[in-house]
């Protein structure tokens, strides 16, 4: 067991065992286990929410790259055909 937890624990005993007669201490040893806990509960949620916005800016730029990519080429492509078939139509 780590040892915030155990701290949590030996705080509990010690607020909740009236012949130990030690509330206020069990009160303060609770909270700094408490505090203890949810510190590394964030530091253990921290990174994989890291990594998971890493991999979908990652994918999000990937993406509008490719989009403007094709809008750019197709543009270049597709604006001078276009151009010519209105000079045909406008021929015949």
């Amino acid at each position: 067991m780590a040892p915030e937890g155990m701290l949590f624990g030996i705080g509990m005993c010690m607020c909740l065992l009236p012949e130990w007669n030690a509330f206020i201490p069990g009160v303060v040893v609770t909270t700094a286990g408490a505090v203890e806990l949810l510190r590394r509960l964030d530091r253990s949620v921290e990174t994989p929410g890291i990594i998971v916005a890493l991999i979908i800016g990652i994918a999000g730029m990937l993406i509008i790259g490719t989009g403007m990519c094709c809008i750019m080429v197709w543009n270049k492509i597709l604006a001078p055909q276009i151009l010519k078939l209105t000079e045909e139509l406008e021929r015949q």
